[in-house]
């Protein structure tokens, strides 16, 4: 196998990840939830050429951009972004945008 298809093998068995929002709970009292794919390349070049002066805006982008709901659909859309960006706990915001980021194994992708 050649280096770049064990690199495109790699992002397959990872696909999308389960990720529990800290500290927010829906009213049955189960943790909310995004659902994150790896982030390529050419997504953080769109991400830094339309946020190059703006690393917050990069942060609620990303979010726009891979944060999924259990069914594949987006969560957010750009009509929240100026919500994200002035009513949001920065905390919490920046943390799901670290998670987008995040190095994931296999072994942790798969629950292990």
């Amino acid at each position: 196998m050649k280096l770049i298809d064990a690199l495109v093998a790699r992002a397959e068995d990872i696909g999308s990840r389960r990720v529990e929002v800290p500290e927010l709970k829906q009213p049955d009292g189960k943790p909310y939830a995004i659902y994150i794919s790896c982030m390529t390349l050419l997504e953080q070049r769109e991400l830094a050429r339309r946020y190059k002066d703006d690393p917050h805006s990069y942060l609620v982008g990303a979010l726009i951009m891979k944060a999924r709901d259990e069914k594949g659909d987006p969560v957010f859309s750009l009509e929240d972004k100026d919500t994200l960006m002035r009513r949001c706990p920065a905390s919490l915001v920046q943390w799901m945008a670290g998670e987008i980021s995040r190095t994931v194994t296999v072994e942790q992708a798969e629950g292990n």
